[in-house]
């Protein structure tokens, strides 16, 4: 949660080899709703490799938690792992597999009476529907599934499902409202620390700027998203603040050289929207001539 994604990695690639000796010939010690140390750990190390811009990795990860899961029928382990390759989906702008995975969210939650998915499950499905075109609902089920995970005592993440919510007023135009939920969003972010989102945070940042017409302020707002997602070692955030960059500022040699290197770097995520447009820029850009 605190961009810390290299040490994220190797503290729990060094847990599981542990968690597997203690786990050895224990398989059903632990109560159905309690979740699995072994898929909880192979759910957790996803998103970090995947922030990292290791997406193969990341889904290898998720597959073993899915196998390990569905063999010792734990509901609760079943329901971590969907809610990380949900995150793990975000990043990579699979909306329609998000979309899915909030569906069998809702039915495993439902069936389990699991309280704590309730919530992510809505504002997975609220984002899907962000993306959809269809952000009035999906602000609407983000804002309770927000409200409602708040009463249940549960802060961490939440400057994450803010920033879906700034998303989904932004594309209603409703400029006033997302920044107030940004701020909100900013807000956790300096007080707890949740680094994680805070390059897409400084993007809507920056979205918000270029509607009131202040194209400095919001490449501005790109630039300190892509300070950010390299201070991290996330390459993929790194390559969406430049793109967003290109669309309010000729960058500068050296942002278009990290571009390409970005692009190179990434293309083990294979066809996605966001390389395809990186892509684009650069056979139209400086570098192709």
């Amino acid at each position: 949660m605190q961009g810390h994604h290299g040490a994220a990695r190797e503290t729990l690639e060094q847990a599981l080899p542990l968690l597997e000796q203690a786990q050895a010939g224990a398989e059903h010690s632990f109560i159905g709703f309690i979740a699995d140390p072994q898929v909880t750990v192979l759910a957790l190390l996803s998103l970090p490799l995947a922030q990292l811009g290791l997406f193969a990795q990341a889904r290898g990860r998720l597959q073993q938690a899915y196998a390990r899961a569905h063999q010792i029928a734990q509901p609760m382990a079943l329901m971590i792992t969907l809610w990380f390759d949900a995150l793990c989906g975000i990043r990579c702008g699979e909306v329609a597999r998000v979309a899915t995975l909030a569906g069998e969210m809702r039915t495993l939650v439902d069936e389990f009476a699991l309280a704590q998915g309730q919530a992510p499950c809505r504002w997975f499905q609220g984002w899907a529907d962000t993306q959809w075109g269809r952000p009035h609902e999906g602000a609407r089920q983000i804002r309770q599934a927000y409200l409602d995970n708040r009463a249940l005592g549960m802060i961490s993440g939440g400057s994450e499902t803010l920033g879906y919510l700034a998303e989904a007023l932004m594309l209603q135009q409703e400029w006033h409202q997302a920044q107030e939920q940004l701020d909100l969003a900013l807000a956790l972010v300096q007080r707890h620390g949740e680094r994680i989102v805070l390059p897409q945070l400084l993007l809507i940042q920056g979205a918000i700027a270029q509607a009131a017409g202040d194209t400095l302020a919001a490449a501005t707002s790109a630039r300190q998203a892509f300070e950010e997602a390299q201070a991290q070692g996330t390459p993929w955030l790194a390559l969406l603040a430049l793109t967003t960059l290109c669309a309010y500022q000729t960058p500068t040699q050296a942002e278009w050289d990290a571009l390409a290197a970005l692009t190179t770097q990434l293309a083990e995520a294979g066809e996605t929207p966001l390389l395809a447009q990186a892509s684009h820029l650069l056979a139209s850009g400086p570098t192709a001539r």
